[in-house]
């Protein structure tokens, strides 16, 4: 039985999720994550020492106690782009001893900034650095990383497309998440439309511009409401994608991200900008049900829609569909594990 090492970020619930599935298909894997304030499932959680001592020294003292313990494994999958030690010395050794390593970047571990301000005319990496200096030392970090991670790493994976074009001969793995815990509901009865939006970032994911919209469309005299999700618990976002009529996504990134996955499965309508680009990198981006929106274009969109019921009941079933055949377990796990065995 080959034992599984997943750490140590759990963004979208992915590392919690992929370990969990991995049993399932035979496997001895266990996730440890950093603790966040999102509440997501993970085996086992690490949170960050309250006081003087930072991030940085934490992950090294405890990156060198972890790697030693867990080097015995045959597989370790990475999330975020880091692994135990800095500058990814412990992946020499994992190449010498012949261990499988593979990278799952989900984001900001790879988005470069300056090819990003510089080729779209909309992209979140504008509003995540507060100085254009920053941002291209970021982007010195993240070069030196994928360097080391392309001459160790046994596979490089992302979970997008609006990634692919940062790691060079990397696969897209699509994030996955258990269908069987979301139940399409049938649709509201009243007139009220409920617009529901949950930022993990509000500049990142254009917060301002749906806000903008709304007000515009309840200015007009529509009867339709947003609601801004911040804060809550995983458990407890499920349950208000329960009571939205749309689901509004990100207007800047160029694609979805997890929490359009679940309003989907829900069958929730889902809003969201989707960059055109993309298609050569994804060989299921005709299939997507999203309804494309920018900055520029959200307004006109959210109107057409809450004016189209029965385009929201055909989208709502088309939402479902897709998320079962390319974002659930039976599709993503023997794609993930043709790679741990590879």
């Amino acid at each position: 039985m080959k034992k599984v090492f997943l750490g140590f970020y759990n963004w979208g619930t992915q590392a919690g999720l992929h370990s969990q599935m991995l049993r399932k298909q035979g496997f001895d894997a266990k996730s440890l994550v950093f603790s966040d304030r999102y509440d997501r499932f993970a085996d086992d959680t690490i949170s960050m020492p309250r006081g003087r001592i930072t991030h940085a020294t934490f992950r090294l003292i405890y990156g060198i106690g972890l790697f030693f313990l867990n080097f015995k494994k045959d597989i370790f999958i990475f999330y975020g782009g880091k692994s135990f030690l800095p500058k990814g010395m412990d992946l020499v050794l994992f190449r010498l001893f012949g261990k499988t390593t593979i990278f799952y970047y989900m984001g900001n571990d790879v988005q470069g900034y300056e090819a990003s301000i510089n080729k779209y005319k909309f992209t979140n990496m504008k509003n995540y650095f507060t100085s254009h200096e920053k941002g291209l030392r970021y982007d010195k970090r993240i070069l030196k990383r994928l360097s080391a991670h392309s001459k160790y790493a046994s596979h490089q994976l992302v979970c997008a497309p609006c990634y692919s074009e940062f790691v060079h001969g990397s696969n897209i793995l699509p994030l996955v998440i258990n269908t069987d815990d979301y139940e399409v509901l049938d649709s509201k009865k009243n007139s009220l439309i409920t617009i529901l939006h949950a930022p993990t970032d509000r500049l990142a994911k254009g917060t301002s511009f749906v806000e903008t919209a709304v007000n515009q469309l309840i200015n007009e005299g529509y009867s339709v409401r947003l609601v801004i999700a911040e804060g809550l618990s995983h458990s407890e976002l499920k349950e208000a994608y329960k009571s939205c009529d749309i689901f509004v996504d990100q207007l800047l990134g160029g694609w979805y991200g997890t929490v359009a996955i679940e309003a989907m499965a829900f069958g929730k309508p889902v809003v969201c900008f989707i960059r055109e680009s993309y298609r050569e990198y994804c060989n299921y981006y005709d299939d997507v049900p999203i309804i494309n929106a920018d900055p520029e274009t959200i307004y006109s969109v959210l109107e057409e829609l809450i004016c189209s019921p029965d385009k929201l009941r055909d989208i709502s079933v088309a939402s479902r569909l897709f998320v079962e055949k390319y974002h659930s377990e039976s599709y993503v796990m023997p794609r993930l594990k043709k790679y741990l065995l590879g």
